[in-house]
């Protein structure tokens, strides 16, 4: 992938996520890396996902919403697919992902002249998301890093090397 030239599209199919929604979008908005869009593709929510989601999106421009009835996920990453511009990374509604997670992926991409790339993930019990949420918020402040990254989510260690910095 050409960073110059190239963007990533982030696609995320909604459904019924409205207590979620807001941290998956904004964990991908504070994204080191800029170049990207966020495709959300409401598949027939009936809570409040697609107004969350479209008072965000008037904030971003990057932000596309499509809206279909209820077809699945798989319907909804297909969508999402056919509406991208750039590389694709799919994420799921209630995902929460390290602000300079692009960054690396892209650069690893670039580095290896790879095609595909992957990241290892934990799903978190419900006890556990204040916690997440304020550890991913507090990892926007920490200092310039200068060894091996790690940081600790849900009880599983993630090590970045070399070091995010």
């Amino acid at each position: 992938m050409d960073t110059k030239n190239n963007s990533v599209s982030i696609i995320i199919p909604v459904y019924n996520r409205q207590e979620v929604v807001e941290e998956c979008i904004r964990s991908v908005q504070l994204q080191s890396y800029s170049d990207f869009e966020i495709i959300l593709i409401d598949d027939g929510s009936t809570d409040n996902t697609v107004e969350i989601c479209q008072q965000i999106a008037t904030k971003d421009k990057r932000i596309k919403i499509l809206t279909s009835p209820h077809g699945g996920v798989s319907s909804a990453r297909n969508a999402g697919l056919d509406a991208a511009t750039g590389e694709y990374i799919f994420l799921d509604s209630d995902d929460i992902i390290h602000p300079k997670l692009l960054e690396v992926l892209v650069k690893e991409l670039e580095e290896h002249h790879a095609s595909i790339t992957g990241t290892k993930s934990r799903n978190c019990m419900q006890q556990y998301w204040l916690k997440v949420k304020d550890v991913f918020y507090r990892i926007q402040h920490l200092p310039k890093l200068h060894t091996t990254s790690t940081m600790m989510l849900c009880g599983v260690s993630f090590t970045v090397n070399p070091p995010l910095t």
